[in-house]
């Protein structure tokens, strides 16, 4: 049995260390997503291990990978392919190239050499708006699907919203087709502004046309809770919503309900 290809992105926390994984191991492919401090975002990097995490070499701006020094926001692999996976990096310097500078790269060969598939040029969002620019922080969370169906969510994290939802069916280049989607509106999918930690982004596993997103509160009145949870479909860019509500008891010992999403996991392998 060979070692599974493992990929580590790290960012640096306020309070503690933080790790998104991306890994294929026998066709199952999972990540993860933890908290960060945005303040902190310009750090991080993505490394590589080829013997089953015994050591690691890093990726990031190093000679010959063609991907760039900054975090890694986001990682996920191809579950129809182990050496594929899609890497979205921002800045790594507070400027305005840097900030213009967010992108995300594919990789066909476990990690080894990176491509450019998504740019600020590709960033206009639904309503005709470009989501990276050089005047804010921006970062990148990322789905796949199946048919190589792949999602990205912008988030700007001075106003802590989500900009732009985007579109593709296997892109191998910058220039490729990216659909922007129609997107909920922020005071609906993120009320309480808790991003980038509370926003989550899939792929329907059986239908690679139908993205999911989700979101913190849609109310504050300390007893109903919502959890915003939206549909979108690429083919005639409707939006359904799914969102989840609860009552919290009346009673002085029940804590407070807190409506929040990090992360949705497809019901269904594919």
């Amino acid at each position: 049995m060979g070692y599974a290809r493992q990929l580590y992105s790290c960012r640096p926390e306020r309070d503690r260390g933080c790790r998104a994984r991306a890994n294929h191991d026998g066709g199952y492919v999972r990540g993860e997503w933890v908290a960060f401090d945005p303040s902190l975002l310009t750090s991080g990097a993505l490394y590589r291990s080829t013997n089953g995490g015994t050591t690691f070499s890093q990726v990031s701006g190093a000679a010959g990978t063609g991907l760039p020094a900054g975090p890694i926001t986001s990682l996920v692999g191809d579950p129809s392919n182990p050496n594929k996976f899609y890497a979205a990096v921002s800045s790594p310097t507070a400027t305005s190239a840097g900030y213009a500078s967010t992108a995300i790269y594919v990789s066909t060969n476990a990690g080894a050499t990176w491509t450019q598939v998504f740019n600020a040029s590709n960033s206009t969002n639904f309503n005709g708006h470009t989501t990276v620019t050089g005047n804010d922080q921006t970062m990148i969370k990322l789905a796949i699907g199946p048919d190589g169906a792949v999602a990205a969510g912008i988030i700007d994290l001075t106003s802590r919203t989500v900009t732009g939802l985007f579109w593709s069916n296997n892109p191998s280049t910058a220039a490729g087709s990216w659909t922007a989607l129609n997107t909920p509106l922020s005071n609906r999918l993120n009320y309480g502004n808790q991003l980038p930690l509370n926003f989550a982004i899939a792929i329907d596993p059986s239908n690679p046309k139908l993205i999911y997103v989700s979101g913190d509160e849609t109310k504050q009145d300390q007893t109903t809770y919502s959890l915003p949870v939206y549909r979108i479909s690429v083919t005639d860019q409707t939006i359904t919503s799914l969102s989840l509500s609860a009552t919290r008891r009346a009673t002085p010992l029940c804590t407070p309900i807190r409506a929040q999403s990090r992360s949705m996991l497809p019901a269904i392998s594919f």
